[in-house]
């Protein structure tokens, strides 16, 4: 779990660098109008990776505290914490789906 976390946290560095280089973190005047839309394409896409990495991270603590948790009421306690994780990124990501035809890769080009 913890792998899966650091590749995720990899992926969205790296497009966390390149949002950087088309126009996050400076003002929108000064960056040209289709570089700003480039990034601003690249945050869309890197949102859903940080959403999942911060799960994954809380799921592989659960299964850390799974080990080492004695008394019944402990585990459902955290097997029920884990669950919730699971469903509300879940749910944040299907919430976040844009409308049909708000992103589309041809209004970048």
């Amino acid at each position: 779990m913890i792998t899966l976390t650091m590749a995720c946290s990899i992926v969205g560095f790296a497009l966390t660098v390149v949002q950087a280089n088309n126009g996050a973190g400076r003002h929108r005047g000064d960056v040209p109008a289709d570089t700003y839309q480039y990034g601003l394409f690249i945050n869309f896409i890197n949102q859903p990776i940080y959403l999942f990495a911060i799960c994954f991270v809380k799921l592989a603590v659960g299964a850390a505290l799974m080990r080492i948790a004695t008394v019944r009421f402990y585990k459902l306690t955290i097997m029920g914490v884990m669950g919730f994780m699971l469903f509300y990124t879940v749910a944040c990501f299907f919430v976040s789906i844009p409308l049909s035809g708000s992103v589309s890769m041809a209004s970048i080009s």
